[in-house]
């Protein structure tokens, strides 16, 4: 666990608890370095104390490797937004920024600073795999334990791939213990040399043998101190803001079942301590948990009133006092595409910085980086998207956000310039184009659905994929399917654009009600960010690579969007696209492309940037234990050959 003497030594400890004392616990701004060949801030200076004018001294005086560090009196390291401007404005610099409390008891790193390259502590090869021998801990623990010697070999190459920076690629049949193989080198990397180590998975089953299971254990027979953490992703956790605004009048929902299942939410709030869904008994519908589930787009961040109590900033901080990260591989590519984006190794991302990789269940990679590498966009997702600005309730009357920012408007006229110009642009422009929109989109999937099911395939519910090939789209319906998406593209950019501006002068004009206005603007943003990132989608999917695009200026609607990040198609390896949807249902029409390969988007985004890594599984290789097809899929072939190694490790049940 990263806890302060990781990060402080004695002496740096003792001059921040005097400094802090002599000003009563007010909050001070302090410049740290190190001298120190294991990278502890030795060196302490007072910089100034918390003032409008702090932010501009504390841009200029940092150094490559200096670290800010800034106490908060209430003794929750929960960052302020000065703490996220200062974050910002050194991501990639060297510059870090850690917070700590009063008592220089706590610590928090928000962002970590540039280090010297100092060389890695190697792991002894010998010493590891001795405690998984008949003297180890393990054998003392465990009545009967017997050595299984392809667990210790398994770990042996494990060790050495963490010791040469390699990418071990290695096959371990059922029954090799192949967890605790990785696990044991992995805790005691990130001990020794204050390196995270990321673990990730395909299944919410291994995940949790991992983390409920096998950590306990080692924690228990290893008699090491290390801190592992579980990481999901975000829409997990429940979002108390969104509670608060949609489960406080049920009656918004349709259906008995619905609204039955968010009140039983609300109960469930309030005694749940984490917030996390599936520690839930009953798991709620999709569009139920939709309503009252964290999300990027609409997250308010530090001016969320909920904040402090909030279920995912909780478990974010407690990722960045952990030495394991055990996540998914879904969680895993979202991270490393917003790092790629942003070219940030150093700070966290969507996880905390990590230098090495274990991926189990490895077989699954090249599926889950092709899903994530590609791109989707759905009738239905289009059409969610439109309901949060325009929706009906159970007693078909109109809410969603539109209505709610009308209301607003009416009431708060006084201090609103412009309030009425405002309100008409709302009721007679923004929620006719809505209306309009939803219903094209049902008349746009009917007709797409008529051009690719026959009226005899109509009779059976089948679920059909449909490729766009070079023979569909010269001799099938494609020019008319393209037609309707890019106009359907078309529409949803306008209406984004429309919102934009509408959006822009009441973030101008509401100034003095701000507190009142913050939240639904901020889920307005989220609505543009959904339809444009839908809008971008289906322009992607309906122009294919020998084609110009249509849209070539969208500045309004990529400023909406910038969060997301879009695969370029003139930049991705080939994409394959199809269309799916079901013969029984016009309204279920999936728009999906993925990468036929993704070794070079790999090799860019991992095999480069990161240490180690090691891909295990029971199911690698071929029979006659070749790794060279599934290597090539993965690109491991664009890697030195002395970099790359692998090993085959029957199952002891054979």
């Amino acid at each position: 666990m990263p806890i302060i003497e990781h990060y402080l030594t004695e002496s740096a400890q003792l001059q921040l608890r005097e400094s802090l004392q002599r000003v009563e616990g007010h909050e001070l701004f302090f410049l740290g370095r190190s001298t120190q060949k294991d990278g502890r801030i030795d060196a302490i200076r007072q910089i100034c104390r918390a003032s409008p004018r702090a932010l501009m001294m504390l841009y200029s005086l940092p150094q490559t490797g200096d670290v800010i560090l800034h106490n908060l009196p209430t003794g929750q390291l929960i960052p302020t937004q000065v703490d996220e401007k200062l974050s910002h404005r050194f991501n990639g610099k060297g510059v870090g920024v850690f917070l700590i409390n009063n008592e220089v008891s706590e610590l928090y790193p928000l962002l970590e600073p540039q280090r010297e390259e100092t060389e890695a502590v190697e792991l002894d090869e010998e010493a590891m795999a001795a405690l998984l021998g008949e003297e180890g801990p393990l054998a003392e623990s465990l009545p009967n334990y017997e050595k299984r010697q392809e667990q210790i070999e398994l770990l042996s190459q494990v060790v050495r791939a963490f010791n040469r920076d390699q990418v071990l690629m290695a096959e371990a049949g059922t029954g090799t213990g192949k967890s605790l193989a990785y696990l044991i080198p992995a805790i005691y990397w990130a001990r020794k040399n204050r390196e995270r180590v990321l673990i990730s998975t395909n299944t919410i089953n291994l995940q949790e043998q991992i983390y409920l299971k096998d950590i306990p254990f080692l924690k228990r027979v290893l008699g090491e101190a290390f801190e592992a953490v579980l990481v999901k992703g975000r829409s997990n956790y429940l979002c108390l803001r969104k509670l608060h605004q949609n489960g406080a009048d049920p009656d918004n929902l349709d259906e008995y079942e619905d609204r039955f299942q968010l009140q039983r939410l609300v109960k469930w709030a309030k005694r749940t301590a984490s917030g996390d869904r599936s520690s839930l008994k009953e798991v709620p519908k999709q569009q139920v948990w939709s309503l009252v589930s964290a999300d990027a787009d609409t997250c308010q961040r530090s001016r969320c009133e909920y904040y402090n109590s909030c279920f995912y900033y909780i478990a974010r901080r407690r990722q960045m006092k952990a030495d394991l990260l055990i996540t998914n591989h879904h969680v895993l590519f979202a991270d490393l595409a917003l790092r790629e984006a942003s070219d940030n190794y150093h700070a966290a991302a969507l996880l905390p910085p990590y230098k090495r990789i274990v991926l189990d269940e490895s077989h699954n990679i090249e599926d889950a980086g092709s899903s994530f590498l590609g791109f989707q966009v759905t009738r239905g997702g289009i059409t969610r998207a439109l309901a949060m600005l325009l929706k009906f309730n159970r007693r078909r009357e109109e809410i969603g956000l539109l209505v709610t920012l009308a209301q607003l408007l009416l009431n708060n006229h006084r201090f609103i310039k412009d309030s009425e110009q405002l309100r008409r642009q709302v009721l007679e422009h923004l929620l006719p184009e809505v209306r309009n929109q939803r219903q094209q989109a049902l008349r746009r999937s009917e007709k797409i659905h008529n051009l690719l099911i026959s009226p005899d395939e109509e009779q059976f519910d089948n679920t059909m994929k449909i490729r766009v090939t070079q023979s569909f789209v010269e001799r099938g319906p494609w020019s008319g399917l393209q037609e309707l998406g890019m106009h359907w593209a078309r529409d949803l950019h306008t209406l984004c654009e429309a919102l934009m501006r509408f959006a822009s002068h009441m973030e101008e004009a509401t100034q003095q009600v701000e507190k009142q206005f913050v939240g639904p603007l901020m889920d307005l943003a989220g609505a543009i960010n959904r339809i444009g990132n839908a809008a971008s989608t289906l322009e992607m999917f309906f122009t294919l690579p020998t084609e110009e695009s249509s849209h070539a200026d969208k500045t309004l609607v990529d400023a909406a969007i910038d969060a997301v990040v879009q695969p370029d198609p003139e930049e991705e390896e080939e994409l394959v696209r199809w269309i799916e949807l079901r013969t029984k249902d016009s309204h279920l029409i999936k728009f999906q492309a993925a990468p036929l390969e993704i070794g070079a988007s790999l090799e860019r985004m991992i095999y480069d940037r990161f240490g180690s890594v090691v891909f295990t599984s029971a199911t690698l290789a071929t029979e006659k234990k070749d790794f060279s097809y599934i290597g090539h899929r993965l690109g491991l072939n664009l890697i030195p050959e002395s970099r790359f190694d692998t090993a085959c490790y029957p199952s002891p049940f054979d």
